[in-house]
């Protein structure tokens, strides 16, 4: 035992020397005061990067334009001058739909949850009622409001172009000039937003700017499982079609149709498999500006020089001949008459 109790406090002397030089030792001293000031001090904020936020309004677009397109194909039976009167108010009823079962029940929108983002408040706080009640009335009314007095401001500033004007008309005159000019200066705001969100990467839209509506993200740690099946199903058929679209002008369709024809079909020389009294191409029996090819078989004009044009080769479907020129249709009585002329 005591040769035992000697042993272990020859390796505790040992483990503290070895401690103390590889510097262990100070840092266990301080590792107390480190938790002290971790405790004082809050979490520290994760910076929300602009591409996360670009991308959730990408996203936001493109689902709504997916959800509008299937919500307007409920209206196909409907006459469009009847839609096409009411697409604001539908506009609307559809942008209400959408923020209903987003910003209002879960504090953002689809596109934000997407990539894992919610709103808050500047300080971090949730959305207060009346931020999610303006909001949706500013973004949704106000666009329905824009657009009615855009599509009746027209008619207003045309009508106020006249010499002689009357009160009334002048005050539409000014109104129209005022609304083009509120105009100017949302979309100038907008531009000096977009500025300095680049600059600062807070606040994307300009009305969440006057809100103090910040994106932040709903999730601090969250494993972000990526899978390239869809990229790479894209990729190739984005290439597939790129080759399809370099490879087509190239190949004469008009020839190969013919050619197929001729090996699928089988030809005879009486010409049985075609319409002995119409056009062999197309079949009609009225021809239209019939033409007489230098084997005697007539076409119609545009039937024959389309397919000469296309196809060098292209051989008559009833006699199988090679034709090589065309003439305007001559009836017998009419090449009788020329003929005895010449004489």
């Amino acid at each position: 035992k005591h040769l035992v109790s000697c042993k272990q406090c020859e390796m505790k002397h040992l483990f503290e020397v070895v401690m103390e030089k590889c510097g262990v030792h100070p840092f266990l001293e301080r590792q107390s005061h480190f938790q002290e000031i971790l405790a004082r001090n809050p979490d520290p904020s994760l910076w929300i990067t602009r591409v996360n936020q670009l991308d959730s309004i990408l996203l936001d677009g493109e689902i709504y334009s997916l959800l509008s397109e299937q919500f307007f194909r409920i209206f196909d039976c409907f006459q469009k001058p009847w839609v096409e009167k009411w697409r604001p108010e539908l506009v609307a009823v559809l942008e209400i739909l959408m923020y209903r079962y987003s910003i209002w029940a879960m504090d953002t929108t689809y596109g934000n949850r997407l990539q894992n983002l919610i709103f808050r408040g500047s300080d971090g706080a949730i959305l207060t009622q009346k931020q999610k009640v303006l909001y949706g009335t500013m973004m949704i009314g106000g666009k329905w409001l824009w657009t009615r007095v855009q599509s009746g401001s027209f008619f207003i500033g045309r009508s106020g172009r006249s010499q002689e004007r009357s009160t009334f008309d002048e005050w539409k005159a000014k109104l129209w000039k005022a609304i083009v000019w509120s105009e100017k200066i949302y979309r100038l705001a907008s531009l000096i937003n977009t500025f300095v969100f680049l600059y600062d990467g807070r606040y994307a839209s300009l009305m969440a700017r006057l809100l103090a509506m910040r994106l932040v993200f709903k999730e601090k740690s969250q494993k972000r499982m990526v899978s390239f099946e869809f990229m790479n199903r894209q990729l190739v058929w984005h290439e597939f079609t790129e080759f399809l679209m370099f490879l087509l002008p190239l190949i004469n369709v008009q020839k190969l149709g013919n050619f197929l024809s001729r090996m699928v079909f089988a030809k005879t020389t009486d010409g049985s498999q075609t319409n002995s009294d119409g056009c062999p191409i197309c079949g009609r029996t009225s021809m239209f500006t019939p033409y007489t090819a230098d084997c005697g078989d007539v076409f119609c004009y545009y039937c024959i020089q389309q397919n000469m044009m296309t196809d060098s080769s292209f051989e008559c479907p009833k006699c199988n001949r090679k034709i090589t020129s065309i003439a305007p249709y001559k009836k017998a009585s009419d090449q009788e008459e020329e003929n005895s002329k010449e004489l």
